[in-house]
């Protein structure tokens, strides 16, 4: 099974990430938590290119489609066919919100075709998005003070990233769990695992 958890900059997709993670564990599940980019020793050498150099946005699309690739053939894929369930802190509608090109110049078709090559013709069994407003979004990006080159602090991008999540989740590629991410770290964990134990048990699909 897997499981991408999605939302703009300051969301609390990391932190509720490892919190799944380790209540699965306690749970006695097999589960592995990753990240996009840089959920591979491949992948890290990426994000170092991502942080380090001065790149366009088509060097950095593709750079974001050859980890998603690779990170598909050698993490995700090996683990999810073995019965593990797969947390992603992020995924490839992260790719499609934050990446300017894909909208300037590439079509809707395209852009599909451009998904099922880096994600090797495979989608996620469930998406949890992390729903906070832009403004309190960017006050707690300030207040952590350890942003780094891939953090977005621009409201009005970012409300458009927003929007473009929204047309990435309407296209229907595997369900989305939206989970208001404004209450304190807790309490979104617990609406996360009451809204995502059905799916994990198998009682929702």
């Amino acid at each position: 099974m897997l499981i991408t958890i999605e939302g703009i900059d300051g969301a609390g997709k990391s932190v509720q990430a490892k919190l799944l993670y380790e209540a699965l564990l306690k749970q006695c599940k097999s589960v592995l938590l990753t990240k996009e980019p840089g959920g591979s020793q491949f992948g890290n050498k990426i994000r170092n290119l991502l942080m380090e150099e001065d790149l366009d946005e088509t060097e950095k699309l593709f750079l974001f489609l050859a980890d998603r690739a690779f990170h598909m053939r050698n993490v995700v894929l090996p683990y999810d066919q073995a019965g593990v369930i797969v947390i992603t802190d992020r995924f490839h509608d992260s790719t499609v919100a934050y990446q300017d090109i894909l909208h300037d110049r590439i079509d809707d078709i395209t852009r599909d075709d451009l998904r099922s090559l880096a994600c090797r013709e495979w989608e996620p069994d469930l998406t949890v998005y992390l729903e906070l407003p832009v403004q309190t979004a960017i006050e707690r990006c300030q207040s952590r003070g350890n942003n780094n080159k891939l953090d977005v602090l621009d409201a009005e991008y970012l409300i458009k990233v927003q929007d473009r999540y929204e047309n990435s989740f309407g296209r229907g590629y595997c369900p989305v769990l939206r989970i208001d991410a404004q209450p304190s770290i807790n309490e979104v964990h617990e609406n996360i695992m009451k809204e995502i134990m059905p799916y994990i048990n198998g009682v929702k699909k």
